[in-house]
């Protein structure tokens, strides 16, 4: 019973939450701060959920009472209605919460001519697309020298910001002039504290 209490008490709801939002992108890649904060609140949501729906299996509203009269029949059965609620609001409810608050600020900031922001980060917003084939080109930021070229395979952001890339190499680089029909984008990544610069051709997939 103490490790129900335990899974309970220690956020495993919440973080299987913050888990499913990171991993589609519903919340970006977030600095240390950021991720305590959304932890400690979904954590403190599914515990709240666990509670109300313990003191409505048990007919008891009294925080003391409940704390005093655990029952590991009601523990169980609250723990799966608690997780079934919490996986219903990951999919259905907090994703539109978030879309929602993200309109509105988007609103706000174009009314006063500022740029739109987005919950994913620079690089995110850049690899995550699977409608396109993405070749890139990576540069040393100081001296401008290429250390790798080729077809993008994956992408990963640790915890600690680092950019590790999986890449299919290519001995040359695109064609600009003979595949003009198909690139859709060229952009430019610049990250001078982590010092390197990739540039991106977006490519249409071909059906």
């Amino acid at each position: 019973m103490s490790f129900i209490i335990f899974l309970i008490t220690s956020g495993v709801p919440g973080l299987l939450t913050y888990i499913y939002l990171r991993e589609t992108s519903n919340i970006g890649n977030q600095d240390e701060f950021m991720k305590k904060c959304t932890l400690s609140a979904l954590s403190i949501l599914s515990l709240i959920i666990f509670l109300l729906f313990y003191g409505w299996n048990m007919q008891e509203y009294k925080l003391n009472n409940l704390i005093k009269n655990f029952d590991l029949i009601y523990i169980l059965l609250t723990l799966f209605q608690t997780l079934a609620i919490i996986f219903l609001i990951s999919i259905l409810i907090l994703p539109a919460l978030f879309r929602l608050y993200s309109s509105n600020i988007n609103k706000y900031r174009k009314s006063r001519n500022l740029t739109k922001k987005n919950s994913l980060s620079v690089i995110e917003k850049l690899f995550e697309d699977e409608s396109h084939l993405i070749f890139i080109e990576l540069y040393d930021y100081e001296n401008n020298k290429l250390k790798t070229k080729g077809w993008l395979i994956n992408f990963e952001i640790t915890n600690q910001d680092q950019l590790n890339l999986t890449v299919k190499p290519c001995k040359n680089s695109i064609n600009e002039d003979k595949f003009k029909d198909d690139i859709t984008e060229k952009l430019k990544y610049i990250n001078s504290e982590q010092n390197y610069i990739i540039e991106i051709l977006k490519l249409k997939k071909q059906i």
